[in-house]
């Protein structure tokens, strides 16, 4: 056996061995081919990234020479067209009826409802739409592509907590003290425009994405900006309007006496500040100080973007944080919440213009208040139900703040973002409005719309149960009543002086 075996392995060992050798064969054979491959393929990549960085360099010459050929154009327009004089400003005004002095309290009871007053389409504030907007990339901005910062200065500052800091050509700071005069704005702009200006107004637009800001909170970071490398006004306004219109705004420039002004777009009513109609557009003159008349020119650089007043992300500034305790009573039990905001969003907020009320009810909060909003009010309603959680919630607007008119408070109006009501002891209808609504559609995922009466603001809620009181028809649905301001008022509970006023009707929409 043992024979017979050794004899079948010595026939076949030649074989196996054979076949072994075939197979190392192979395998190097494959080896080969795969390193083969693999050179090939990388030699391909190389031409194709070379093929394909000179198609990105061809690009980038064509778009220079644009830019170049409209910077000629421009510099020339400035400074030998035909300005155009305006010496008539308009202003947009608030309504002016005088708000309730005391908060009025309501009684226990709800009268059935009527049936719903049907609101006339009239009484819709109507809006411009306004797209969000999206920020095109660097390369389709007007400005030329970027070159390594080769004579490069540096400047760092605090923009509301939030420190900034931006590396700029050192040639940018080379034109100062200009003078209000056409010649002047355009050799500004030429002077400018030679420049490598693109990595610096990179960085700005990188520090408005990354902290959240909306138009008007991007002019005011280009103009502290500004402010650090210019001492005189013109400089300084002149070097702001050339970064907007590079970051792809419709910013214009006017000469009044020897000041230059700033002038900025908005389809959005901005109030107590004056503006100027060009093309049926409202361009807002910036700090104009007593500006009677002035000069500008008819034409813009390109299609610019008109300045979005609306806050569409939270803020996220220096990340401080300060607590405000609220305390209220709902159905015999006491609640006590501990609320947080940062004190660099409402100095922010300091320096908006007061605006449409759509730009308060529509805005974003800041991220500590919607995490106080998550922590303190969403475990309290969450075994509610719906006709108990939305009377907890309009109950705490009413009872956790301490009401004062604006004009007792400040002196003047002032419309409250939902994130201000924690920083000052009082606030007044328009605000707890805001406060509401925000609320109502975060937590319980109601539609709500502001209801505007003569001197008085509340809102309405497109429920899913029935209740009795005031309710409203509109756009096929139906709201009741809710009133932050009416104290100890359940929904549907109408403030007696306006049951039967029909009010303004302003749609409510955060993601707007």
């Amino acid at each position: 056996m043992n024979r017979l075996f050794g004899t079948l392995l010595f026939c076949t060992l030649p074989y196996v061995c054979s076949a072994q050798l075939d197979l190392d064969a192979l395998k190097r054979q494959s080896d080969t081919q795969a390193l083969q491959r693999k050179r090939e393929s990388a030699a391909f990549q190389s031409g194709r990234n070379e093929a394909w960085g000179v198609f990105m360099d061809a690009r980038k010459e064509e778009w220079s020479k644009v830019i170049a050929s409209r910077d000629v154009e421009w510099t020339g327009l400035l400074s030998d067209s035909e300005w155009t004089l305006f010496d008539g400003f308009l202003t947009n005004t608030r309504p002016d009826e005088p708000k309730p002095v005391v908060m009025p309290k309501a009684e226990p009871a709800i009268q059935p409802a009527p049936g719903p007053i049907v609101l006339p389409e009239q009484n819709v504030v109507k809006i411009p739409p306004v797209e969000p907007a999206v920020e095109p990339p660097i390369e389709e901005l007007p400005c030329k592509p970027a070159e390594p910062l080769i004579s490069s200065a540096g400047t760092s500052f605090t923009f509301y907590g939030h420190p900034v800091s931006v590396g700029y050509d050192r040639q940018m700071v080379g034109f100062s003290n200009a003078k209000a005069s056409k010649k002047d704005i355009s050799v500004f702009w030429k002077n400018l425009s030679e420049t490598n200006y693109t990595p610096a107004i990179t960085a700005l637009l990188e520090v408005k994405s990354g902290i959240g800001l909306n138009d008007w909170g991007y002019y005011m970071l280009v103009r502290q900006f500004s402010e650090k490398l210019y001492s005189d006004w013109n400089s300084r306004i002149l070097l702001t309007w050339f970064i907007l219109v590079r970051s792809g705004y419709d910013a214009r420039v006017g000469i009044s006496n020897s000041s230059v002004v700033l002038l900025l777009p908005s389809d959005i009513d901005i109030f107590d500040m004056r503006y100027l109609k060009i093309d049926g557009i409202s361009y807002y003159m910036i700090a104009a100080g007593q500006c009677e008349s002035l000069y500008t020119y008819d034409e813009n650089y390109q299609n610019g973007r008109r300045f979005d007043l609306y806050q569409r992300q939270p803020l996220s500034l220096g990340g401080k944080t300060a607590s405000r305790k609220l305390n209220f009573s709902f159905q015999g039990k006491e609640y006590a919440f501990d609320f947080k905001y940062d004190p660099d969003v409402i100095d922010f907020y300091k320096t908006l213009p007061q605006a449409q009320f759509e730009v308060f009810f529509d805005a974003v909060p800041s991220t500590p208040l919607q995490k106080s909003v998550e922590d303190n009010l969403k475990p309290v309603i969450q075994d509610m139900n719906r006709s108990t959680a939305i009377n907890f919630l309009l109950q705490f607007v009413q009872l956790s703040f301490a009401y004062k008119t604006d004009p007792q408070q400040f002196g003047h109006e002032k419309y409250f973002y939902a994130d201000e009501l924690l920083a000052y002891p009082y606030c007044d209808c328009e605000d707890r409005s805001v406060l509401f609504s925000y609320l109502v559609s975060t937590l319980l995922g109601y539609e709500v719309i502001g209801t505007e009466f003569p001197g008085h603001m509340a809102t309405a809620v497109g429920l899913d149960f029935e209740t009795g009181g005031t309710q409203y028809k509109y756009a096929g649905s139906t709201y009741t009543i809710a009133d932050p301001t009416y104290m100890n008022a359940k929904v549907g509970q109408c403030m007696p002086r306006y049951e039967h006023t029909t009010p303004k009707i302003h749609k409510i929409d955060i993601n707007r």
